[in-house]
């Protein structure tokens, strides 16, 4: 038996021609309905928190989860021994990167504005090639990928963050949530680094809640010395009343919410699903599951005028969050992303 969260159709279609499906509310999976219907695999989404305590001792062997991120299943499990895990990293680099790029034009920045990007994986370097190619300066923060001796591309220059938040008119947080290690994520713009940006500056968020730290920023916010956009936020559904008070911009964690990262998730899992099973199992292309698309000035609205804000301060509660997600129309992706190589004839 495969469970798979509800959405997820193209998973639930695919896998059903192959085996026994049932789909779910990945929020409602729990020990006792993975035993029930003795679960050997899942097929979920970030809603979804897997720990060991839910896991083992069942019949659960393998974990997909259609998301680029992995933060919601717990370091123990995807370490252990009890089940292969797999995600979907990239997936939604392009709907993320158009998500930040759409409030960049909203915000009308002059020529030459500095766009500090934290974080130089699948999102951040897609999203700086937008950024040069637009005319702006581009400084980036990555300390992982320094440390190994990333040759970053020319067009962007490294910096260590303090430089980075001093230099900064918009910062973009493009991180993987971690709580331990060297580089841990947690907490790691907080009010002191707040305070090094600049008047006026912004933040965007569209990685991780916790990364930033909230209060801090809402107070930056409501004096008027930053601007923020939020995507994400900490302890997500539950938000802070205080935060989505203070900010004008904020979108119930959607910036990677397109058809084609949608599908581009699925197929990855499924692929994942059918090198750990062996299973002769025919996945359709990326094409065949991408219909008809909203227009680029259809998917910016979707995005600038969101009606999640008026609508969770009405009625703040977890259940405003989550049918706001659920709710949300998927995006077109419409951006070309230039080559680096085009960027430096480009510069040159």
């Amino acid at each position: 038996m495969i469970i798979v969260d509800e959405q997820l159709p193209i998973v639930a279609r695919v896998l059903g021609q192959y085996a026994d499906v049932v789909c779910v509310d990945g929020r409602t999976i729990d020990r006792a309905f993975l035993e029930r219907v003795q679960a050997t695999a899942l097929f979920i989404r970030t809603v979804t928190h897997i720990s060991n305590d839910l896991i083992a001792g069942t019949d659960v062997r393998f974990i997909a989860s259609a998301s680029a991120g992995i933060d919601h299943v717990e370091e123990d499990v995807r370490n252990g021994t009890y089940a292969q895990v797999a995600h979907a990293p990239g997936c939604n680099a392009q709907a993320v990167s158009e998500y930040v790029m759409t409030w960049l034009r909203y915000f009308d920045l002059p020529p030459g504005t500095t766009l500090g990007v934290v974080g130089f994986g699948h999102v951040g370097s897609l999203l700086s090639r937008f950024a040069c190619a637009s005319g702006m300066r581009v400084l980036v923060n990555d300390p992982p990928l320094a440390g190994i001796g990333h040759a970053f591309p020319s067009p962007v220059t490294h910096v260590d963050l303090d430089e980075l938040l001093h230099a900064s008119d918009v910062v973009s947080l493009h991180v993987p949530y971690t709580e331990a290690g060297l580089h841990a994520t947690r907490g790691l713009i907080g009010a002191t680094g707040l305070a090094m940006l600049k008047n006026n500056a912004t933040i965007i968020n569209s990685s991780r809640g916790g990364i930033v730290d909230e209060s801090a920023l809402a107070d930056h916010v409501s004096s008027g010395r930053l601007h923020a956009v939020l995507d994400v936020y900490e302890n997500e559904p539950s938000v802070s009343q205080k935060v989505i008070e203070a900010l004008r911009y904020c979108t119930p964690h959607i910036a990677g919410y397109t058809q084609q990262a949608k599908a581009n998730a699925s197929r990855m899992v499924l692929e994942a699903y059918r090198r750990w099973s062996g299973l002769d199992m025919e996945i359709p292309e990326l094409s065949q599951l991408v219909g008809r698309t909203m227009s680029s000035g259809e998917s910016d609205a979707v995005i600038l005028q969101h009606p999640f804000r008026q609508v969770w301060l009405s009625d703040p509660s977890i259940e405003t969050f989550n049918s706001s997600r659920r709710l949300t129309p998927l995006r077109g992706e419409h951006l070309r992303p230039p080559t680096w190589e085009e960027l430096h004839v480009l510069r040159d």
